[in-house]
């Protein structure tokens, strides 16, 4: 039996619209122009999925603009890490 969990993406408005966020276990493809949010979207989701499920979260970057330094702001910002816990 497969249980669907769902991660929330911060935006209530695309939760709602995707019945209480994303679902977990699927890959999920983001497309649109240049700067509309499509790798912020990305990375919010990374970091909510990993501080969910303790710290896995699989994010594959097609065009080399991933920055883990971003994903560790995003995280601190969300309470998920700390200066303490985060590891570079």
């Amino acid at each position: 039996e497969y249980r669907c969990n769902r991660v929330v993406t911060g935006l209530n408005g695309l939760d709602n619209a995707l019945g209480g966020g994303m679902r977990t276990g699927t890959l999920i493809e983001f497309v649109g122009r240049a700067g509309c949010g499509k790798t912020q979207i990305c990375m919010q989701l990374a970091a909510s999925t990993a501080a969910v499920r303790g710290g896995n979260a699989v994010y594959l970057d097609t065009e080399g603009a991933f920055r883990p330094r971003r994903l560790a702001q995003i995280a601190r910002a969300r309470g998920w890490i700390t200066n303490e816990t985060q590891s570079e």
